[in-house]
């Protein structure tokens, strides 16, 4: 994927997340990477003339619409828990394939100050399972939502969240940079609120 078909990726999925229904949100797709919830063409939800304007903002300003790298805390010991996406009424709205994660290239990196680097996708909306990212892995085919809701971790939070100026590949080829901005700028990290609770979760029990 060039530069240009990736700033027009990710714009499009700020115009889809901004402007679906609740209905598209929640879509079920299994495969999808955790961070999104939306459907896989991101632009077919704006109008032809939003389509424009997005584009031409985009290639006057790709900085702004390229992916952020996230830096996330939680209240216990996650790293090896593989994460969903729920949405309300506890409605898992995200979750991978077993091939699109393993041990080696989705577990989050650990910086400086407790901070853990995210290389899967996680949100403000994540909540983490009992699925281990080896044991996932090795599933023939993807956990039902049902049994993916069984398997979340009720207590496991995400407690503090930010972006960096840098994109997901920039930060994980550079942990180097990433702690430097960590120890020594932390006004370049941008706070990411978090709704309350903090993983928005609230179970639907069947």
């Amino acid at each position: 994927m060039n530069l240009h078909t990736a700033i027009l990726a990710a714009a499009g999925a700020i115009v889809a997340l901004g402007g679906c229904s609740a209905s598209r949100k929640a879509d079920i797709r299994a495969g999808a990477p955790v961070a999104e919830a939306v459907s896989p063409d991101a632009m077919s939800g704006a109008t032809p003339a939003s389509r424009e304007r997005l584009a031409a903002a985009a290639a006057a300003n790709p900085d702004k619409y390229l992916p952020r790298a996230i830096l996330y805390m939680t209240d216990g010991d996650y790293v090896d828990n593989v994460p969903v996406q729920v949405g309300g009424g506890g409605v898992i709205t995200s979750y991978p394939a077993p091939s699109d994660v393993s041990v080696g290239r989705s577990t989050p990196l650990r910086m400086a100050g407790g901070w853990l680097l995210d290389r899967r996708g996680v949100s403000p909306r994540t909540a983490f399972t009992r699925y281990t990212y080896a044991e996932y892995s090795a599933l023939p085919s993807a956990p039902t939502p049902q049994q993916l809701r069984a398997a979340i971790i009720p207590e496991a939070r995400i407690t503090r969240m930010c972006t960096l100026p840098m994109t997901p590949a920039e930060a994980a080829a550079d942990t180097a940079a990433v702690n430097a901005i960590i120890l020594n700028q932390p006004d370049r990290m941008t706070p990411v609120e978090l709704p309350t609770p903090l993983t928005g979760l609230k179970l639907k029990q069947k």
